[in-house]
């Protein structure tokens, strides 16, 4: 029962920043937003989600929907919707392909600098493998040590994922501890 105890067990208050990188359906926002009052930025890239998660939370104005991606470079790309699957990837491996959309991409650097947010209680990613491109590039950056909790599902998307991803956990050990690593699943690393 991760999903309704560890994910959303934080010390935030109605003062506190999230962001929320990969926004999906809205269920995680609407969670943390509901729990904490706190201000939530939400990237969605796919366009009938960030509508739908815009609806979902037109009344709460500490909520904004941003209908962008976030990565490692400012970039256009496609993404693919494999069949039977509302996730959409940039790795779709064998998998049928049900549809593709162009998508936006914004640099994860842009993003604190556009919110002029000086730190954020906490960064949910959930981004379907590119979320190891982000980390290089918010570590490079040291932007990671403005994020108090970093949640982050990893995704197996080519045969180095968990070498990458072993490697991130180092770079990230070294100004955050992990609180929890369910492998591939879910993790969540704290500012020390």
């Amino acid at each position: 029962r991760g999903d309704e105890t560890l994910r959303l067990d934080y010390p935030l208050t109605p003062d506190s920043y999230v962001l929320d990188i990969g926004g999906f359906k809205g269920n995680f926002a609407e969670q943390i937003s509901n729990k904490f009052k706190c201000t939530i930025h939400i990237f969605e890239p796919m366009i009938k989600y960030a509508a739908h998660i815009a609806h979902r939370c037109k009344d709460n104005n500490k909520v904004f929907v941003h209908p962008v991606g976030v990565g490692g470079k400012s970039e256009d790309i496609i993404i693919y919707i494999p069949d039977g699957a509302d996730e959409a990837t940039m790795h779709p491996g064998n998998s049928n392909i049900a549809g593709k959309e162009e998508i936006k991409v914004i640099d994860i650097v842009d993003v604190f600098k556009d919110l002029e947010i000086d730190h954020f209680d906490l960064m949910k990613l959930n981004i379907e493998g590119a979320e190891f491109d982000l980390l290089d590039r918010l570590i490079a950056k040291k932007l990671h040590k403005k994020v108090t909790d970093i949640q982050i599902q990893f995704h197996k998307i080519d045969e180095n994922s968990e070498e990458r991803r072993s490697k991130l956990q180092k770079k990230l050990s070294k100004t955050h501890e992990c609180t929890y690593d369910y492998e591939f699943v879910w993790e969540n690393w704290k500012l020390k």
